[in-house]
């Protein structure tokens, strides 16, 4: 008992006296004793607050040597700080010059979006005669009491847009699915003032940088390495993405040009350099160089609303209106059925959603409920004769439906928000053909019934794209006729020219030749 004692008194000793000497060490006096110091304000241009020029360097963070002591990086300390709201950080220990301090606050807010409530200023407490930084002070926006309301907001609308995916989707599809949510409910904001990721999360619009930001939050947060690009030329910001070990340009705010509710492009979506220089994207300041062509020119560039994602398989509304499944796993995408759409002015205003196992879709003045193989359709709400306005798309945010009203494609929206628990939307059913169930005799205590149901479904004839002789399958005779029609010497019948625009860009054209001969080789 003695000796355990005497091991503690010494230990204590022990103790103490390192920490006198850390305390005594000329580092710290310097941090703490402001009359042998100098002081300078920085202001520090931020994406969140505008800005499109960046370093491409990922940290000039430094490192000390603290013995056996584990002590962070001068990156680690002042992110620590900003996520701890705190008014000061010592950065005595580094030996940083303000430069450096600097340039490690500009990249620490320029790839941390969910420090927005950060101000673009620190004042630096300096040794003018080391030039080393002592005590940095830091700024915020907002009250310690506002930031962490603001953080929590912030927390829970990432958490619900990752609730919306699936855990069966593979990265690409995480990467496609976030990238859908933004086009969907977020709005470009025109009044150019919102550059932050809270901003867009919370109030649904901003400008390229809160894209930017939201994206690679969510991305990050999703274990998929996500970065933000930037263009000074072009005065713009964007994302670059790792698939499968390959980088990609994605750019969601140019892919979101069109003023309403689930309209949407896909011109910027998973993008090589190369492409994504030729889209107007110049003078890159970037991480990585991406040099993989594999989805330049993948399907959905010719899609113009929002895909939604359910068993496994992807839909769409195509430019010929019909409703399109594609498969990642298999490469087969899939023309369903003909729905009722919405078409102003040449362009598509319906769009899918996949809730409760089945796919939401709008007409000009109805929301329809159907299965996912185009069976079952019903209206689960229609507008009164009274309105005079239509339904230009659909969404689903929080257990409501979502859906925009306006006379015109380019009028603001005006959003409907009706709760889900409303509307009769049922489980799907196993698709059925025109069949006879017989049930069993029941007994009961006085007559013995025997009840003969008859059930009728008439569901339209799938449309098989390729098949321009109306024969239900794809052969080089088909091909011979896409040929014909090309040339100007053959006239398809009305019902078999659908199944001619094969691209599904609404067009009927060489992309169809291609995509006709590739269905061959793939049979």
């Amino acid at each position: 008992m003695f000796m355990i004692v005497n091991r503690k008194k010494v230990l204590s000793l022990f103790i103490a006296f390192v920490f006198t000497i850390i305390m005594a060490s000329p580092a710290y006096v310097n941090a703490l004793d402001e009359d042998v110091l100098d002081v300078e304000t920085h202001y520090v241009s931020l994406i969140q607050e505008g800005a499109t020029n960046q370093y491409v360097s990922f940290s000039y963070a430094k490192t000390y040597d603290a013995g056996i002591f584990k002590t962070p990086t001068l990156e680690e300390a002042m992110y620590n700080a900003f996520l701890n709201v705190e008014p000061t950080v010592n950065v005595s220990r580094y030996k940083a010059t303000q430069d450096e301090v600097m340039e490690v606050f500009r990249q620490i807010i320029n790839k941390s979006p969910e420090l927005f409530y950060v101000d673009n200023k620190i004042m630096n407490y300096y040794n003018a005669l080391t030039g080393y930084v002592a005590v940095t002070y830091l700024y915020y926006n907002y009250t310690y009491d506002e930031i962490v309301e603001m953080r929590q907001m912030f927390e829970e609308e990432v958490d619900y847009i990752i609730s919306t995916l699936d855990e069966n989707m593979s990265d690409l599809e995480k990467a496609l699915a976030v990238h859908e949510y933004f086009l969907v409910h977020f709005s470009y904001d025109y009044t150019y003032s919102i550059y932050n990721a809270y901003d867009l999360l919370i109030n649904k619009t901003g400008v390229c940088q809160a894209y930017a930001l939201a994206y690679k939050y969510v991305l990050n947060k999703l274990g998929i390495e996500c970065w933000i690009v930037t263009s000074d030329t072009v005065n713009h910001a964007w994302n670059i993405v790792k698939i499968d070990g390959k980088y990609y340009h994605v750019d969601a705010t140019w892919n979101d040009d069109y003023r309403t509710l689930g309209k949407a492009s896909h011109g910027n979506f998973l993008k090589s350099e190369d492409a994504i220089v030729e889209l107007g994207h110049v003078d890159i300041n970037e991480f990585y160089v991406a040099d993989d062509k594999t989805y330049d020119d993948y399907f959905w560039i010719y899609v113009t609303n929002a895909l939604t994602y359910l068993n496994g398989k992807w839909y769409y509304i195509s430019n010929s209106g019909n409703l399109t499944s594609y498969d990642f796993a298999t490469g087969k995408k899939e023309s369903v059925y003909k729905p009722k759409i919405h078409k102003y002015s040449y362009e598509i205003y319906s769009n899918v959603i996949a809730y409760n196992g089945r796919l939401l879709y709008n007409s000009d003045n109805t929301i329809y409920t159907v299965n996912a193989d185009g069976s079952e359709e019903t209206p689960i709400y229609t507008l009164s004769e009274d309105e005079t306005r239509r339904i230009f798309g659909i969404a689903i945010y929080k257990e409501n439906l979502v859906f925009t009203l306006k006379y015109t494609g380019d009028d603001e929206d005006d959003l409907q928000y009706i709760p889900l628990s409303q509307l009769l939307i049922d489980e799907p059913t196993e698709p059925t053909a025109t069949t006879t169930v017989t049930e069993e005799p029941i007994e009961t205590t006085t007559t013995e019934i025997t009840e003969e149901t008859t059930t009728t479904e008439i569901i339209e004839d799938p449309i098989v794209l390729g098949d321009l002789d109306g024969d239900g399958t794809v052969t080089i005779i088909d091909v011979v006729i896409l040929i014909k029609v090309l040339q100007g010497n053959y006239n398809l019948p009305e019902d078999l020219a659908v199944n001619a625009d094969i691209a599904e860009d609404g067009k009927i054209n060489i992309y169809d030749l291609v995509e006709i001969k590739q269905l061959l080789y793939d049979n």
